[in-house]
Order: C-alpha cells, then structure tokens, then sequence
C-alpha cells in the first residue's frame, strides 16, 4: 500500500482535484497522527460516488495506520447497517407463491422490464420516491402503466398526489412501536399518546385489515396475521437475542425508559477481523475476487464534459430530509427565494451571472430553473442546489450510476447520486422545473 501511495498519489494532485491547499492537507494529516486516540466518523454522501466504497475503504485503512484501531474514544464510525428489526415482520415477507424481486434503487426501470405479467397494481408506504429516487421521470412512466397505485402517508406527499387511492396513516403519537437508530445504540418504546385521528390507521393495522378481507374474498390467500395488534408486534420482536443485548424481559420493561445494547468490550480491541486472515487487510483477496480493486485505491471519476462542465452536488437542508417537513412552509429554507444554485464567484463573473439572477441547470436527463447564489468558496468545477423545495427537482438531474460497493451488506450496490453533470446558463422565464 505504501508502494501504491507513493507511486500513485501526490499532494499536488489531490490539491489539484479537490481544492484543497497542500499546506492544509499536510497540516491535518499531522494533526490526525499527532492526537491519538482519534475517533474517525464517516458522514453519508462519500460512498455516493462510483468509487464510493474505495472512499471509505481508504479513511478505513486511515484509521488502521495511525493506530487508532481498538482504543477507547478511537475506532471508526459509520451508520449501522446491521439491526435486530424488524425480525417478526420479516417471516411474513417471504409469504409469496410466486416472488418477483425487484432493486429498490432501481425500481421504476426493473418494473417496466417486468413483462410476464407487467406490473398494474403498486402499493407504496414509508416511501416518497419520486423525491428520494434518481431519473423521477421514469417513475412517471411506470405510473402511466400502472392500472391502480395506493399510497399510505401522512401528508398529501408528490407521490400521494399521483396516486388513485390515498390511505391515511397513523403518525407515531397514535400507536406503539420500538425505535432505534442509525447513530446510537439505544431503543426505546414510542408510547402511544392519542387514539388515531378520523380513519387513520397504523401500516400494520391497514395490513391487517387488508389480510383479513382478502381472506374472506379468497380463502387462505394471504397467511399475514391477523390476530395480531401493535403491542402483539412489539413484543414479537423481543426474542431471545434481543433480550439478552437489551436486557429485558418483556416490553413493559421499556415503560421505565431506554435501553442500550449490551455490546462488550470495544471493537476490535482483541485485533480480530472477520477476514479469511482475521486481521485488518489493507489488500483484500475478497475484494479482488468480486471484482473489485485489491488495494482501495483512487480512480479518476468520470471528467466534466464540455457541454457539462459542473458537478451536481444536492445536500439536504438543515431543517429537513427529502421531503419530511417538507409542507411546512416556515421550514423551507429557500424562503422568499425558493429553489437556489450556488456557483463559484469567478465561474459566475464569466459567464455574466450575479448573486439573484435566474438560471437555468440543465443536462441530459432534464432542466431546472432556480435563483443564484454566488459561493466565492465553492470549487469552479462544482454546482450545489440545496434539496429545499417540497417537491426535490435537482433528482430530474440525477441519472440513475450504481456505486462500486454495496451487494455484502444490502444484497444491492448504492446510488452515486454525486456521479451528475450540468451546465448552467442565464434565462428569463420562470422558475418551474422543464
């Protein structure tokens, strides 16, 4: 690995690329040796490119270096991926006669493959994707073949509004539930607080309802539970595993607050691996195997071409996550202005842009009209629009490129939302979306 680095990498390039001055990246990588321990967290968005998963694998290997590998307040974090939950619910998944498995990240398209039968009828819960998914366009398509879409929500979402039928759900005050997270090790029982407002009903509840009805229509034609109710689900979950890392007996338990996973000791502080060697490896024969480079190593993403020269950046908000909140309009940040780009100060003086004026972004997916604000920070190459509005349109811009990694854990391999390439030009018209 040291033969690769020094062969292959130069401080004056990453500057080059990144922007980044070399005295500063001399300055942090000092810094990062110098301080030990050293607690190293990985933000979501660095495995959203097509070299995604190398991203991490060298800030892994990073960690590995400086020795920050099992020590307490050192280590290396990320989401967790890996839950107990919800294993009850799982076992009535795999209830289907005859399954058709379609990739979540690429559903629209697998779905408009499917041929023998094509799909007529879809059912959408705890999802919005036409704001969450790349392409939106071809979700429009499949909703056009579509003989009839039911969507479950709490608000009148984009997808809910294209849909035929639109059920109410319950939101989290009007029923019990367990609840984890990605960043801690806690659960804790979400208590109900008021009945269900009008016909609202839980996800479950709706199911249940469902199995129960298409039972008396067709005899045994689902086997999904019927008997059961959220605090029978609830306490479904806790099974032997899941008592012993929370220490529990039965969901009453939790009435008397949260519990933390029991987890032993601190991660790899035994320097054991779940690897064919079971040590930290740098070079990885597994990954070489599935094609994947040996080393984590940096490889060129795909060059901003002439007729697209900026690099699509669409980081949330503060205040909200795609949608989520979305409707409320003291929470759009975009205030008065709506939907804005930010460009780099130089980029915008030669293209005869100033801070306000209307633009419009555009490659071959689709075009976006939004107000400009001008970055003297941001890097020449690169264009942000900020995920503000209700309805996300920077997705019209965004193709549909699989990261590098991702099948081990997921069984899929990641979007690279971060693989998207403009250009932006001055414009007159309003600020819909082409």
């Amino acid at each position: 690995y040291r033969t690769y680095l020094e062969e292959k990498i130069s401080l004056e390039k990453a500057s080059s690329i990144t922007g980044v001055p070399k005295e500063a990246m001399l300055e942090l990588a000092r810094s990062y040796m110098e301080s030990k321990p050293c607690a190293t967290w990985i933000g979501i968005g660095l495995q959203r490119h097509r070299n995604g998963g190398q991203n991490v694998r060298a800030i892994d290997a990073l960690v590995a270096l400086s020795g920050n590998l099992g020590l307490t307040g050192g280590g290396v974090y990320y989401q967790h991926i890996k839950t107990c939950f919800p294993s009850l619910l799982e076992n009535y998944a795999k209830d289907l006669s005859k399954p058709r498995q379609v990739n979540i990240i690429d559903f629209p398209r697998q779905s408009l493959a499917l041929k023998d039968p094509p799909v007529k009828f879809l059912w959408v819960a705890c999802r919005n994707p036409l704001t969450q998914d790349p392409e939106p366009q071809l979700w429009t398509k499949l909703l056009e073949q579509l003989e009839l879409t039911v969507t479950v929500d709490l608000f009148m979402t984009d997808m809910a509004r294209l849909s035929d039928l639109v059920l109410p759900a319950a939101s989290f005050f009007e029923d019990y539930d367990l609840h984890h997270s990605y960043w801690h090790n806690w659960v804790a029982l979400n208590e109900k607080a008021i009945g269900p407002y009008y016909e609202a009903k839980s996800d479950l509840d709706i199911m249940r309802n469902l199995a129960e009805r298409l039972n008396l229509l067709s005899h045994g034609f689902t086997s999904f539970p019927v008997d059961l109710f959220s605090l029978d689900w609830v306490a479904g979950e806790l099974n032997e595993t899941v008592r012993h890392l929370l220490e529990v007996e039965k969901w009453q338990d939790f009435l008397s607050g949260p519990r933390k996973l029991k987890i032993n000791g601190i991660p790899w502080q035994d320097e054991k691996f779940k690897t064919p060697s079971g040590k930290y490896e740098l070079y990885s024969e597994l990954a070489k195997g599935k094609g994947l480079p040996a080393l984590p190593v940096f490889r060129e993403s795909n060059e901003p071409s002439s007729p697209y020269p900026f690099r699509l950046l669409t980081p949330q908000c503060l205040l909200k996550l795609h949608c989520q909140f979305g409707g409320l309009p003291w929470l759009r940040t975009g205030g008065d202005e709506g939907l804005f780009i930010e460009l780099n100060e130089a980029v915008a003086w030669s293209r005869g842009l100033k801070t306000g004026d209307k633009v419009k972004v555009f490659n071959a997916s689709g075009a976006v009209r939004a107000r400009l604000k001008v970055n003297p920070f941001l890097p020449r190459q690169v264009v942000i629009m900020p995920q503000t509005s209700e309805i996300n349109f920077s997705n019209r811009l965004i193709p549909n490129i699989y990261a590098d990694m991702g099948e081990k854990n997921t069984r899929a391999r990641g979007n690279a939302y971060y693989e998207a390439y403009v250009n932006v030009v001055k414009c007159q018209s309003g600020m819909e979306y082409d």
